[in-house]
């Protein structure tokens, strides 16, 4: 049995798409094509992909702390 830890890096390269690219599918960005957020979601699923808690606060902070161009 593999004890390793399912990560977006692995996710991303089982798919063939960046770490970025999954994390945003992850997050319902609305920037990645439905077709790739449900084929992202389904490999999260089934490889049992579960996020670092510690990480996703960390990376709320940064998301919240950076000035949005679009804005």
């Amino acid at each position: 049995m593999n004890s390793r830890p399912v990560t977006l890096r692995l996710l991303a390269k089982e798919l063939g798409l960046s770490a970025m690219a999954v994390s945003m599918a992850l997050r319902h960005h609305p920037n990645i094509p439905a077709h790739t957020r449900e084929r992202v979601k389904a490999l999260a699923k089934e490889r049992g992909y579960r996020p670092d808690p510690e990480i996703r606060r960390a990376m709320e902070r940064v998301r919240l702390s950076r000035p949005h161009a679009y804005l």
